[in-house]
């Protein structure tokens, strides 16, 4: 399946509702297991949800899934520690958001 412009925009405004940050969508043969990929705003790191279960829900529910992994093994060592206090600041700020929109 091609993606046409409208498509495309249709999916990055998902994404950035729901605070990721665009990267594109991943095409499979099977349709069912095509992917919409962005990155999470606060590791970079890519993620990637369903095509078929893409919602502003999703990609907010995926980017504070992700959240929680990364942050409590960096947390353990102690040059981290004013990074890790800032970025569950920001993490914080970002659920907090993240519901008084919904």
């Amino acid at each position: 399946m091609k993606w046409d412009e409208l498509d495309t925009t249709y999916l990055r405004s998902l994404v950035i509702a729901g605070g990721g940050v665009w990267v594109g969508v991943q095409e499979a043969v099977d349709p069912d297991n095509t992917l919409v990929l962005f990155n999470s705003p606060f590791h970079k790191s890519t993620l990637a949800v369903p095509l078929k279960s893409i919602t502003v829900d999703a990609v907010q529910n995926k980017i504070q899934a992700s959240n929680k992994t990364f942050v409590p093994p960096l947390a353990s060592h102690p040059d981290f520690a004013p990074f890790i206090r800032k970025l569950r600041e920001l993490i914080d700020e970002f659920e907090k958001i993240s519901e008084e929109t919904k």
